[in-house]
């Protein structure tokens, strides 16, 4: 039986550990969306990009990169999000956020990327016995890595998983999904909305106090650091 996922206007985030499904699940989003103007931001594909671009070894896809290109990247990646949200773009963003802490603090720091409307957040966290089957659809790395890295990512993600965000941010509904495959959206009319937590004042002025100098350097053509 399908289940069907209300999507919003603004954007959707869509998350869990690797060989989830998110990339499928991105672009069968993108493609099925009746807003326009969209633009598909994958966490997969840029980095890739970003490797060669770098001239780094294709390993390093898979067992990750240094402390100092792994800045570089994130760099390159949140310019690409505040480039598209002042666009007014519709956008879909496949990201592995295995932290609640770095997925908050995105969440907080959308509007002043530009963000005025709402976010729909997916959660991927899939059975054991799916991943599985989800493992052997990526046979150019090996299976025990996959295997490996799974539950190191599975253990960081579950809180993110359990956790019902929309209850603490306004303008965010978010859906835990054991199972991609068998999913309907509806997607809802445009509306304005600031993405916000509910207990606490705005982001803006809540970064403005705690991260000043990241406030302007978002505002500005510099690239911010966001996640460091």
């Amino acid at each position: 039986m399908k289940r069907t996922l209300k999507i919003q206007n603004g954007m959707v985030i869509i998350c869990g550990p690797s060989c989830s499904g998110k990339t499928t699940l991105a672009e069968k989003i993108f493609n099925q969306t009746p807003y326009g103007n969209k633009i598909l931001l994958s966490n997969d594909q840029m980095l890739r990009c970003y490797i060669k671009k770098e001239k780094l070894s294709a390993e390093w896809f898979f067992t990750g990169l240094d402390q100092k290109n792994q800045e570089r990247f994130a760099y390159e990646f949140v310019i690409a999000i505040r480039d598209a949200l002042r666009a007014r773009k519709f956008v879909v963003l496949e990201a592995l956020y295995c932290d609640i802490e770095k997925l908050e603090k995105l969440l907080g720091f959308l509007p002043i990327l530009g963000l005025d409307r709402p976010v729909t957040l997916i959660k991927l966290l899939l059975t054991e016995a799916l991943h599985q089957e989800f493992v052997k659809r990526r046979p150019e790395v090996a299976a025990d890595y996959l295997v490996e890295v799974h539950h190191i990512q599975r253990q960081g993600f579950e809180p993110i998983f359990k956790e019902r965000l929309s209850e603490t941010w306004q303008g965010m509904v978010d859906y835990a999904i054991n199972d991609p495959r068998e999913l309907a959206f509806d997607f809802l009319p445009e509306r304005q909305v600031t993405v916000q937590r509910i207990e606490a004042y705005s982001c803006f002025e809540e970064a403005q106090g705690k991260y000043p100098r990241i406030v302007e350097v978002i505002n500005s053509d510099e690239i911010p650091a966001l996640f460091s």
